[in-house]
């Protein structure tokens, strides 16, 4: 059995492993024509712990990024990519699970509204910084943390709603069951003034044949009687055998002659079950 400081450390390990997740393996795709200026931004990645990928250019980019087979975190372009415009390529990855980041020269106003407005995260001044960098890699865990709590969130109304529907089909089964098998749920002692039948009255449907027409019948439900013989009706039943004789003791011919209201054949078969073999018929 786990302790209670034991409950507390797993605790706490799973939650440092959570935490440990968000800021390691943080993959960056970067995409620069200029292969010297590639290197550089490579190395400077490398030593802020990023796993980095490069290419020259913008259809090697989106292949990657449509195939998924690597989930990038990150994507670091440059805004002089020759084979197509920075905002056009910009507006193609906006519904990507990807944070993109342009890196310019330029440093004017329409640019970087363009820019923000057709999907990048930021706009960096050229050449990057150590300490853009590590902006970046804070911007990269920030965004993991909210995502990670939008899933812990939405894991959590799934969960819940799935137990709430649980339990109201557990209500409406019981509540089925309740409606079958009839509404009473206390055991009723009942005692026949006529021919001493001692019965109780459960819950459970009566398993008597549909053609017997001695049975209790209810439009909608059928309480099972538990009977108990008395002396005075166990000598009925001696009387009904006696009576048919050997070979002819059917329980629907025996309730017939007993004639005591409320019994059943299903209770008389029981009763001849027990009783067999039968002194009076040897």
């Amino acid at each position: 059995m786990l302790k209670l400081g034991d409950c507390f450390q797993n605790a706490l390990n799973t939650e440092m492993n959570e935490h440990l997740n968000l800021v390691t393996s943080i993959k960056v795709l970067v995409v620069d024509r200029k292969m010297d200026f590639l290197g550089y931004v490579a190395d400077m990645l490398h030593s802020c712990s990023f796993e980095v990928t490069c290419v020259d250019h913008s259809g090697a980019a989106l292949k990657l990024l449509t195939k998924k087979k690597i989930k990038f975190d990150l994507l670091l372009i440059d805004s002089d990519i020759s084979d197509v415009d920075v905002h056009t390529f910009l507006s193609l990855t906006k519904n990507m699970d990807v944070l993109p980041i342009v890196m310019s020269e330029q440093e004017d106003d329409a640019f970087l509204f363009e820019a923000l407005k057709n999907g990048a995260f930021l706009v960096l001044k050229r050449p990057l910084t150590i300490d853009a960098v590590r902006h970046m890699r804070q911007d990269i865990i920030r965004e993991r943390m909210r995502k990670h709590e939008k899933c812990k969130k939405k894991n959590m109304v799934v969960k819940a709603t799935t137990q709430a529907t649980t339990i109201q089909e557990n209500i409406r089964s019981g509540r089925k069951r309740k409606e079958t098998c009839g509404p009473m749920k206390q055991v009723i002692n009942k005692i026949n003034p006529d021919n001493n039948l001692l019965y109780q009255s459960s819950e459970e449907e009566e398993d008597d044949d549909v053609d017997d027409d001695n049975d209790v019948d209810d439009d909608s439900t059928q309480k099972r009687v538990c009977l108990e013989w008395t002396p005075e009706l166990h000598k009925k039943f001696l009387d009904a055998i006696t009576e048919l004789g050997e070979g002819r003791c059917f329980p629907k011919e025996i309730l017939n002659l007993m004639d005591v209201p409320g019994l059943t054949r299903m209770q008389v078969a029981s009763h001849l079950q027990i009783q067999t073999p039968l002194p009076l018929l040897g």
